[in-house]
């Protein structure tokens, strides 16, 4: 199984997820939605087997990370 090592801005996604959702999140928040997504936070970043939910919410902002 694939695996995949993603450094993550946890300030501008939780920016980015606070203006999309219209709620203030906390970098705790970021890290438990991260983690619900099925990624684990390690010393280097973001180990993650399945990119999808990552995608999903590129495509519900219409660009998240653009």
């Amino acid at each position: 199984m694939a695996r995949y090592l993603l450094q993550l801005d946890l300030d501008a996604l939780g920016r980015q997820l606070s203006d999309s959702l219209g709620i203030a999140l906390s970098l705790t928040d970021v890290r438990e939605i991260l983690r619900a997504a099925g990624m684990v936070e390690s010393p280097r970043g973001w180990i993650a087997g399945d990119l999808r939910p990552l995608g999903v919410l590129y495509l519900a902002r219409g660009g998240l990370f653009g």
